[in-house]
């Protein structure tokens, strides 16, 4: 698709809305039928959305009109940080494993929570740049002790 955001976040080339209806076509009506998701990564979207938001929103009303009911991933999104391929790569990654992952846990969390437990399972997700200001150890002999009421085995 022609367009171009540059690393200020100014468009230079504005979305040529246009491109978009022949991309999907050409990804989603003569492809193969096991499509499961759209993947949007434009560069510099992390500077400034507008083109892959418009992008998405022009993809949702075709792919209403078609009968076609995917997810679409956007950079923007899900990893708004300097690195286009970086990016796109994780991107791909949650496209791929995220969402299936994502109904594994709440699945875990929903039969966890119907044999008593309250908690809510939390799972999340740094990007590389992220600091890691401690590390955690459990304290195994607490949760024994004061959650499973029984003392930590041996070994």
């Amino acid at each position: 698709m022609r367009e171009r955001i540059n690393a200020l976040g100014n468009v230079d080339i504005p979305l040529y809305e246009d491109d978009v209806v022949p991309a999907l076509e050409t990804l989603l009506q003569n492809s193969d039928p096991s499509v499961e998701g759209l993947v949007v990564c434009l560069l510099y979207s992390y500077k400034n959305p507008d083109h892959e938001n418009r992008v998405a929103e022009l993809a949702q009303a075709w792919m209403a009109e078609n009968g076609i009911d995917i997810p679409i991933y956007l950079s923007s999104d899900l990893y708004p940080l300097r690195g286009d391929l970086m990016r796109f790569n994780t991107l791909i990654i949650d496209a791929y494993a995220g969402a299936p992952s994502r109904h594994v846990l709440q699945d875990v969390n929903r039969r966890v929570g119907e044999n008593g437990c309250a908690a809510q399972l939390d799972v999340e997700a740094a990007p590389p740049e992220y600091p890691v200001l401690f590390r955690f150890k459990p304290d195994l002999e607490t949760f024994y002790n004061d959650w499973l009421g029984r003392p930590l085995p041996e070994g």
